[in-house]
């Protein structure tokens, strides 16, 4: 039996809980994440004011400091991501998002690796020099 293919396909709460989204079905469940919340549907409309348009429920999660992940269901590539948000140029992760991240590094595509571990060491020498 063909073992199944590795990634993260998903999206990952600031408090570090997994929505996982089969393929190409990330804007589906961005809409029931936010939509089951009425505090993340005010959100939606206060960043949507705030940039003088309507988000798409996407790019609200992104803003509310949400990771997205996605990766090709059949075979590895370079297409497979992990997007961090960020602000002003700075990368935003939590606590949460770091410790799910770090727990299921094996989980992870050889593309998102490599982007997750970039992240990471940027991360670490913005904090060393910071000292």
């Amino acid at each position: 039996m063909k073992e199944p293919v590795k990634g993260l396909s998903g999206w990952l709460s600031p408090k570090g809980q997994f929505y996982p989204c089969g393929h190409m079905t990330h804007s589906q469940v961005a809409m029931q994440i936010i939509e089951e919340s009425f505090e993340r549907r005010q959100d939606r409309i206060r960043l949507g004011i705030d940039e003088g348009t309507v988000l798409s429920h996407d790019t609200a999660l992104r803003m509310m400091d949400w990771i997205v992940m996605g990766c090709n269901p059949y075979r590895e590539s370079d297409s497979d991501y992990i997007f961090f948000p960020s602000h002003d140029l700075e990368w935003c992760c939590t606590e949460d998002q770091q410790l799910f991240l770090l727990a299921h590094r094996e989980e992870m595509r050889p593309n998102q690796l490599r982007m997750y571990e970039q992240q990471i060491e940027g991360y670490d020498k913005e904090e060393k020099n910071d000292a």
